[in-house]
């Protein structure tokens, strides 16, 4: 893994730990969004899911990259659990 990656996945998992919906969020990357369309085209339609959109899109996640970072954050969660 390299360093920047590292980094990120440390701030984001810091940051869904210090989130007040941390277990409701880890829950969700454990279940992960529809197969039929993703982490880029799921519905964010609870305010934790809106922060941890907004979050990704604040490290500089976007387009094609925000799908694969999810799912890097999806695996190390359901890896660390």
């Amino acid at each position: 893994m390299d360093k920047r990656l590292k980094q990120d996945i440390e701030r984001m998992i810091e940051f869904i730990n210090n989130d007040t919906d941390s277990e409701l969020i880890k829950d969700w990357y454990i279940k992960g969004p529809p197969e039929d369309c993703g982490y880029m085209w799921c519905k964010y339609d609870t305010p934790f899911k809106k922060r941890v959109q907004q979050k990704v899109w604040s490290m500089g996640y976007e387009s094609s990259a925000y799908g694969w970072f999810q799912r890097v954050i999806e695996d190390y969660i359901k890896n660390n659990k």
